[in-house]
């Protein structure tokens, strides 16, 4: 039996060609993007990661980054909601909770393991 596979619309693909309504960042949670970064809600509970860059421009995302959630700041995801938003991340020893659509703004990478 074949596992399913991505298509090209972004549903996954399965058994006999079935196709699941299914988008693929619910199921593959934990994507690496090609330089091992990560979108901040890929982050694993209560893992520390540093937020390496902000991809939006919008009157929310700067809210945050007065917040606390810059390049350089350690953040740790503590919840997440039920389906996947809100979520709620300790940062600067606060913890802050936000929408899956804005925490998709902000790659972040583990420490290195020196």
């Amino acid at each position: 039996m074949d596992l399913p596979s991505p298509n090209r619309r972004g549903w996954l693909t399965g058994y006999m060609g079935n196709t699941f309504n299914i988008p693929l960042d619910c199921v593959f949670e934990n994507v690496l993007l090609a330089d091992d970064s990560m979108k901040l809600w890929a982050l694993a509970m209560n893992q520390p990661a540093t937020i390496r860059s902000v991809d939006c421009r919008s009157d929310s995302i700067r809210r945050l980054q007065e917040l606390g959630f810059f390049p350089g700041a350690s953040v740790c995801l503590i919840r997440k909601g039920l389906l996947g938003s809100p979520l709620l991340f300790e940062i600067c020893e606060t913890q802050i909770a936000i929408r899956r659509s804005e925490a998709d703004c902000f790659e972040v990478e583990y420490p290195s393991k020196d």
